[in-house]
């Protein structure tokens, strides 16, 4: 389970990057949605482990938004 959601992380990420190199301003919305995706990936990825946040691999932790989001939507990585 812990690995489909790394897979569909990566996945996620890289069509955000994808917008992003395209045009960010037009893809704004698809940016945006995309950023609500990563964040619930994380935090079902925390759900799953036994001690949560401490084992988010590295690559999650990295990752930051393009453009401002409300914290409240944020996984406590981002915060």
């Amino acid at each position: 389970m812990l690995e489909a959601i790394d897979k569909a992380f990566s996945q996620n990420l890289k069509i955000r990057n994808r917008l992003i190199i395209k045009s960010s301003f037009e893809n704004h919305a698809k940016i945006i949605s995309t950023y609500l995706l990563l964040s619930e990936l994380i935090k079902k990825r925390a759900r799953l482990t036994k001690r949560g946040y401490n084992y988010i691999p590295l690559f999650m932790w990295d990752w930051n938004p393009h453009f401002p989001i409300s914290k409240n939507l944020l996984p406590k990585t981002i915060r």
